[in-house]
């Protein structure tokens, strides 16, 4: 694949391709100076990281709402937003491998390729988002009853359920069409409307719960109606950039194979990992009630460092993808490695506050000393972690841009079920670990992780600037 795309890259005539392709690219991805290559992760990065601040904080604010509602709204609410995850665990994956492909096709001045890869990257959310709408309103309530929802949240949870189902379709759009804009060189535009999509769904939230008393159906009509717009303003602002031009039967028509290439592997490894994830937290559960507590809470605490290794990682699809198919695997080794040491800093640098102000965190987490202790240490083991977190984040994003989608899989895969499945039965069920078992083994994985992945990427580097 990388030679392929350096081949078509020192051949092709970009200009012939078409007008406004070069413009589009060399105002975001060409290559840099050192000062320039970190104002470009910046650009690229920053409204990643704030999206997703946003996604977290729309999500906290339902709950919040629903707990002025009462106890039963809160189940249903997050039971409904746990099923949501992973429809966006996958939407996400489609993009990335999107991103990833055309980003590469960009690099090597295919700009019809990269329309089509666009195309059907839409195509590919939408038929998923229809799936699972229809999963949902059909099966709303035997989801819910699998899941063990309470009789008195019951209703409500499939209302709830039902409706946002309807927006399913709007939430693909939304994160097809932004991660695509990102590929064009138009971070600034999905940011924006993201923006603009949060605060009108929290004028519309007051208006229908607070005003006219829908409850919780009125949380989720507002997410409904406010990503409808969202969708819309999306579509219009792909429409007008290069990447615009797809139509949609050429993209059905054209081969899937690359797409499916890059993105099955990630549709996958969200899956894996959103399964071991549940295996991963119900044998904590079997540890101690207060440590699967402590678990959550502490989780729940740093998974706000994640964010900005999300957001490098995001930028390293697109940064690495450009250089790998214009053939400047020099020019890409610099950019991870820039992202890494940015990564380490930023997630070190939140380590270490979790590390000092752990004390002071705790006993706001919980009211239970016990419990509020254990979040305590938690936080203290899991700081350790943070810097082998970002390496591992950015490679796989790397590694994604490069053209290998099958390597954070595989490491997902082992992660899971080779390293924190058997961590937590031997040392947590059957040692006796505690909560320090259960960090033990989050860390470890993770450091193991940022290892195979390092080493991979110098390979598939080397591979790549051998075959050219």
């Amino acid at each position: 694949m990388a030679r392929s795309f350096g081949r078509r890259a020192a051949a092709a005539d970009v200009g012939e391709e078409g007008p406004g392709l070069v413009e589009a690219l060399a105002a975001v991805i060409q290559p840099l100076s050192g000062a320039s290559r970190l104002q470009k992760i910046f650009f690229l990065a920053g409204p990643v990281l704030v999206e997703q601040l946003l996604f977290a904080l729309a999500a906290f604010i339902d709950l919040y709402v629903a707990g002025k509602l009462g106890a039963e709204e809160v189940a249903a609410v997050g039971l409904v937003q746990a099923l949501l995850a992973v429809c966006v665990a996958v939407f996400t994956a489609l993009g990335t491998g999107a991103a990833a492909l055309i980003s590469r096709q960009a690099g090597a001045g295919q700009r019809e390729l990269a329309q089509q890869t666009a195309g059907q990257s839409i195509l590919a959310a939408c038929g998923a988002a229809v799936l699972f709408a229809m999963l949902g309103f059909t099966l709303a309530e035997e989801t819910l009853l699998l899941l063990g929802v309470a009789d008195a949240a019951l209703p409500m949870g499939r209302a709830y359920l039902q409706i946002l189902s309807l927006s399913l379709v709007f939430l693909a759009l939304m994160t097809a069409l932004g991660q695509l804009l990102r590929c064009a060189g138009d971070a600034a535009t999905p940011f924006y409307i993201g923006v603009f999509v949060q605060v009108l769904r929290l004028l519309f939230l007051y208006g229908l719960v607070f005003i006219g008393a829908w409850g919780v159906a009125g949380l989720a009509w507002a997410t409904v109606a406010a990503q409808l717009v969202g969708a819309m303003l999306l579509v219009l602002a792909l429409r007008r950039s290069w990447l615009g031009g797809w139509r949609a039967q050429e993209a059905l028509q054209s081969s899937w194979r690359l797409f499916w290439n890059c993105s099955a592997p990630l549709v996958a490894e969200r899956l894996v990992m959103r399964l071991g994830q549940l295996l991963y937290a119900g044998m904590i559960v079997y540890v101690g009630a207060d440590v699967y507590a402590a678990f959550l809470l502490a989780g729940s605490i740093s998974s706000f460092s994640f964010l900005a290794g999300y957001a490098l990682a995001a930028a390293a699809v697109i940064l690495v993808g450009y250089e790998f198919g214009s053939a400047r695997f020099g020019e890409a080794r610099r950019f991870v490695w820039l992202l890494c040491r940015l990564g380490i800093g930023i997630m070190g640098f939140l380590g270490l506050a979790f590390f000092v102000f752990a004390s002071w965190i705790g006993p706001l987490a919980s009211a239970d000393k016990v419990v509020a202790d254990l979040v305590c240490w938690s936080l203290q083991l899991d700081a350790f972690a943070q810097p082998f977190i970002a390496v591992s984040l950015i490679l796989a994003g790397a590694l994604q841009g490069s053209g290998d989608c099958r390597s954070s899989l595989f490491s997902t895969i082992a992660g899971i079920w080779l390293i924190r499945i058997p961590g937590i039965f031997f040392l947590c069920l059957w040692g006796h670990g505690g909560i320090t078992g259960v960090w033990l083994v989050n860390g470890l994985d993770y450091v193991l992780r940022a290892i195979f992945l390092t080493k991979r990427f110098q390979m598939h580097l080397k591979q790549a600037v051998h075959e050219v």
